[in-house]
């Protein structure tokens, strides 16, 4: 992150002292005679990444279910329909094209449940 001793203008740090004011029984194992003071460079929303990560360690098996809910018709269109990206470019266009890939999905899932009988069958109804 550091080029020449210079920080990129959209990355800033936070500076704080190390452990001086929080954890003073902690100051022997990180500072030594020499240094009385250490400074620690932290993202300013590193600890919004700290909750986000501990949120998602604390909820593994609704995450395990979203994955295996949620990741397979995406996964789906990947493979099968090459649905890598979109081609269209604004809002509006992408929801359409979005809408039209899972609408083949569905209708490809449709076609596996009932079969192409069944299906003819359930619009003749």
């Amino acid at each position: 992150m550091v080029a020449n001793g210079m920080l990129p203008a959209n990355y800033r740090s936070v500076m704080r002292p190390a452990l001086l004011l929080v954890a003073p029984a902690l100051c022997a194992a990180c500072l030594t005679e020499k240094a009385k003071l250490r400074i620690v460079y932290r993202w300013e929303h590193e600890d919004v990444v700290e909750r986000h990560l501990a949120r998602m360690r604390d909820a593994g098996a609704m995450m395990r279910r979203r994955s295996a809910v949620v990741e397979h018709p995406f996964g789906t269109l990947k493979c099968r329909a090459g649905y890598r990206h979109f081609l269209l470019r604004g809002f509006d266009k992408v929801r359409g094209e979005c809408s039209l890939m899972v609408l083949s999905y569905n209708f490809t899932r449709v076609l596996s449940i009932f079969g192409i009988q069944g299906f003819i069958a359930s619009l003749a109804k």
